[in-house]
């Protein structure tokens, strides 16, 4: 379930914190998003009442490019489901600032690893990113998982807007790396259980590496072409084997059953 949001609230009602969420959008959809000189963009923050914020054309280099969404907590969830409607996201990234007392709750009370623990069983990756004046709690993951971790995070939350997209710069550090190539075979009757419903396995894959490794399958060929730097290629190489294997052995003990029926 998204979280809800119903926005208003009554007179004199502390406000809400604001935060900001990064969703991954494939390179050829955010001309869609943004519209005619900028008409769709503006139609989108009119509704959702928060500050969409697209890539610059210059820094999406792989095939996604991160679209910042800030404001009050429910503004932005709005936000992020019309951007959904309108152009496919794949993954998400949720920043919230937390000052150092509440960091170290976060670190070392039970509400926070209740919260980490919630936020890893819906499959989202949780981390703390120390900065000099407080730390940031990040949430990666599938946008709908990543929307329904933050009920668990609320009490963390500061009064104050999270910190400027940092995912260009995590690109540049990678930039100068080598980019590899690897092709792995994939059983050409096994494509559609490997790549899962809606993609779900191949972005399971990539989720810990945002946008910074493509996979493309090439679904005639049974080849799922793999492109980025060396290390995490050979990792999200490792993982989609794993997949192809148990696909494989799901697929012979299914057909195993049935030659015993038969028998």
């Amino acid at each position: 379930t998204m979280a809800p949001h119903s926005k208003g609230g009554s007179k004199g009602e502390a406000k809400v914190a604001a935060i900001q969420i990064e969703l991954d959008v494939a390179k050829s959809r955010i001309g869609t998003l943004i519209g005619t000189s900028g008409s769709n963009l503006k139609s989108l923050q009119a509704k959702c009442n928060a500050t969409i914020t697209p890539p610059p054309r210059d820094s999406v280099t792989g095939t996604f490019g991160a679209v910042v969404i800030r404001g009050e907590p429910n503004d932005v969830f709005l936000g992020c489901e019309l951007i959904d409607d309108c152009v496919e996201v794949a993954m998400a990234e949720l920043n919230i600032f937390m000052t150092a007392s509440r960091a170290r709750e976060f670190d070392n009370g039970q509400t926070g690893k209740q919260a980490k623990a919630a936020a890893e069983e819906l499959q989202c990756q949780v981390r703390v990113d120390k900065v000099s004046h407080g730390s940031y709690l990040v949430v990666d993951g599938l946008l709908e998982d990543v929307m329904s971790a933050f009920q668990h995070f609320q009490p963390f939350v500061c009064n104050e807007l999270t910190r400027d997209s940092h995912s260009s710069k995590a690109s540049a550090q990678e930039k100068d790396e080598d980019s590899v190539t690897i092709e792995v075979p994939i059983p050409p009757e096994h494509v559609g259980s490997v790549i899962g419903k809606q993609g779900r396995n191949i972005k399971s894959v990539l989720r810990p590496h945002k946008n910074k490794v493509q996979v493309n399958v090439e679904t005639d060929n049974g080849v799922a072409v793999v492109t980025g730097p060396a290390n995490r290629v050979s990792e999200v190489v490792d993982n989609l084997n794993r997949i192809i294997s148990k696909v494989s052995s799901i697929v012979q003990q299914k057909a195993a059953n049935k030659d015993r029926e038969e028998d």
